[in-house]
């Protein structure tokens, strides 16, 4: 049972019974770990395959332009910067603030030099 429990002891419960239902469909022994971690490893990789869905960047940047995810994007701001004991002001936090800040840093550097 040590061995077992070695094994598979990072596992989620239903990746476990998900390769044990699959090992009793056609296996005829009692299985061994190896026959387990690799119905685990093959179901891992068909997975991938099967639900990758790649990014549409267009629409994303489509979604992230509008009000409302501009609201909610300011308010998921407000709440991480409380829970982290800082104060969040859109305004000084803006990238046009960032931009106009960095403008001025490389305009004085140039005056020094």
């Amino acid at each position: 049972m040590k061995v077992w429990l070695d094994c598979f002891q990072s596992e989620k419960p239903e990746t476990l019974q998900a390769a044990f239902s699959e090992y009793f469909k056609a296996g005829k022994f009692f299985p061994k770990p190896a026959d387990i971690a690799e119905l685990i490893a093959l179901g891992r990789e068909s997975s991938k395959v099967k639900d990758y869905q790649p990014i549409d960047a267009e629409r994303t940047k489509q979604e992230q332009e509008t009000k409302e995810w501009q609201q909610a994007s300011e308010q998921a701001r407000r709440m991480l910067a409380k829970l982290a004991g800082r104060t969040f002001d859109p305004v000084t936090n803006s990238k046009e603030k960032l931009k106009a800040q960095a403008q001025q840093l490389s305009e004085q550097r140039g005056k020094q030099q």
